[in-house]
């Protein structure tokens, strides 16, 4: 078959996901095809692989389009893409990446009314990996011609990882032609895509709105499903309630929703599950953008570490009381069931900064009582105690003579403007001196060597006539004033 492959438009229609059901009061059936008679070619079915560098048909490699009883969604048997010929590819040159055709027979829509197509997929390892899953229509045969593919289906939807879903693809922008659709895989990037029971059908009567009896918003007078199908834990909005203790997930992605009985700290865990899981934790849904890594409380993958397989997910928050905590499960590798827990631990109170006075090493939660030590001399006896200090700096002093209190006066309240009081003794060696910076009041302690005599001076400065000082002894007698 020659180069029919290569001519696109840029056109694309829409394609709706969910459970697909169709119970239309009138309808045909214009194909069919469940995968179980193989080879395909006898039913009108052909196949083709293209060289994505240079656009060539080629031969097919290994791992290209064939049937598989691994995954069957009815029956048997699938179509089925592998990701890989078989072959390690050390060597992109001699591996180029697949581009894949599987095309249905003619399909005539030249008296249709609402042609759509349904099929059921399975892909492996989305999630993990980038990769191209397409459905496109040709008018033209492309056995015979040059098609004209117009894209319809592009799969980029993780959420379909390990799981059989439907796919439904509106034809009516075809009515009146006859046209062949494509199932294109491309890619060599290790995702699987199974496809099954293919189904093209004309519907002479339609009622659009969710079809699956097993949504919350089912429609029972829906007859086309429209995409809108909602079930528990599938989205944010419709989260299974989580409890304290074990809680059972059906599946992955899930969603759960927890309120937290007060303030304290939350645990949220599937260590011992045994599931590769992904965990993300959200204040509300408008915080989600389609990853568990969106999580603006949290989000964790492997808890541990790999080389211990410690690949479930933990997480551990501070949490107020009444607070949403919206908790978003993934599997990486599985869509099974698996338990986690949810342990909430209340608030104990207390100052929980250990440079405090009164911190408490049992308080999880600070309640603003921290107080801090005031340095200085804590001896009453000693020349410098202090009756504010609750910590002792070894600043300690002790005067050998006598404590003399010197009280210091200002009648303008600017302080004493330079002067300082000073005490020497009869050889004019000065002991002690005293001043007022500020204000106009002030105390300080002198300790004075005992002796005969001393000469009290008050100099130094301007408005000599302003200073007033006393000096008394410990007794509280006054031995001199000025």
């Amino acid at each position: 078959m020659s180069n029919r492959f290569t001519t696109w438009t840029g056109a694309l229609l829409v394609a709706v996901f969910c459970a697909f059901s169709f119970t239309a009061n009138a309808q045909t059936t214009l194909l069919t095809e469940d995968f179980e008679t193989w080879p395909l070619t006898a039913q009108g079915w052909s196949f083709q692989s293209l060289d994505p560098l240079t656009g060539n048909s080629i031969t097919p490699l290994n791992g290209s389009w064939t049937f598989s009883a691994v995954q069957a969604h009815t029956g048997t048997y699938s179509a089925y893409h592998d990701w890989y010929d078989g072959v390690f590819q050390s060597d992109p040159s001699l591996y180029p990446a697949y581009n894949d055709w599987m095309v249905s027979p003619a399909i005539d829509l030249t008296s249709a009314v609402n042609p759509m197509m349904s099929f059921w997929q399975y892909t492996l390892w989305a999630a993990n990996y980038a990769f191209y899953h397409d459905i496109s229509v040709s008018t033209v045969d492309p056995t015979t011609g040059s098609p004209n593919w117009i894209s319809l289906w592009q799969d980029f939807n993780t959420g379909s990882d390990f799981v059989w879903d439907s796919v439904s693809v509106d034809l009516s922008p075809f009515i009146g032609q006859t046209i062949w659709i494509g199932f294109n895989y491309q890619g060599q990037d290790g995702t699987e895509w199974f496809i099954d029971d293919v189904d093209v059908t004309d519907y002479f009567s339609q009622v659009f709105g969710c079809t699956d009896s097993t949504a919350t918003n089912y429609d029972a007078t829906a007859t086309d499903d429209d995409g809108s199908c909602m079930w528990m834990g599938s989205d944010c909005l419709t989260a299974f309630t989580a409890v304290d203790g074990v809680n059972t997930a059906t599946g992955s992605p899930e969603w759960w929703l927890y309120t937290v009985p007060g303030d304290g700290i939350l645990n949220v865990s599937s260590v011992g599950s045994g599931e590769d899981t992904q965990l993300g934790l959200f204040s509300s849904c408008l915080s989600f953008y389609g990853s568990y890594t969106d999580g603006d409380l949290g989000s964790n993958d492997d808890y541990g570490t790999a080389l211990l397989n410690q690949f479930e997910s933990e997480l551990t928050i501070n949490v107020y009381s009444g607070m949403s905590i919206y908790i978003y499960w993934d599997d990486q590798w599985s869509s099974n069931s698996f338990d986690f827990n949810i342990t909430f631990s209340a608030a104990v109170l207390g100052c929980t900064d250990s440079t405090a006075v009164n911190y408490d090493p049992t308080a999880t939660a600070d309640d603003g009582s921290c107080f801090y030590p005031i340095f200085g001399c804590t001896d009453p006896l000693a020349f410098n105690f202090d009756p504010f200090a609750t910590a002792d700096d070894s600043s300690c002093t002790y005067c050998t003579g006598n404590v003399l209190t010197v009280d210091m006066a200002d009648s303008f309240g600017d302080g004493w403007n330079g002067n300082v009081l000073s005490v020497a003794d009869t050889l004019g060696n000065v002991v002690a001196t005293a001043t007022l910076t500020t204000g106009s009041a002030g105390t300080t302690l002198w300790c004075i060597p005992d002796g005969c005599d001393y000469v009290v001076t008050c100099d130094g400065g301007i408005w000599q006539g302003e200073p007033s000082w006393t000096i008394s002894d410990a007794s509280g007698a006054v031995l001199a004033s000025a």
